[in-house]
């Protein structure tokens, strides 16, 4: 019934791998947050869950998390 959104942002730019291992990444933002599923998203077996409607409900989500990146960067 929820999903789990997380979000990591990297305020001085998106560090390699290696910088990771180095220590050379000096500020990472995780936000994480608990979405509920619309019940009419959910599967049920009198009603088929419609691919329109979970595209537009996921588009909604991620033009959220560009706002939200937005903010934290």
């Amino acid at each position: 019934t929820h999903i789990l959104d997380v979000t990591i942002a990297y305020p001085q730019g998106v560090p390699t791998f290696v910088d990771l291992m180095a220590g050379r990444c000096q500020e990472i933002v995780v936000h994480v947050q608990a979405l509920p599923v619309p019940d009419s998203l959910l599967p049920s077996p009198d009603k088929p869950i419609s691919p329109l409607a979970v595209q537009r409900w996921v588009t909604t989500r991620w033009k959220e998390k560009d706002a939200l990146l937005d903010t934290l960067l």
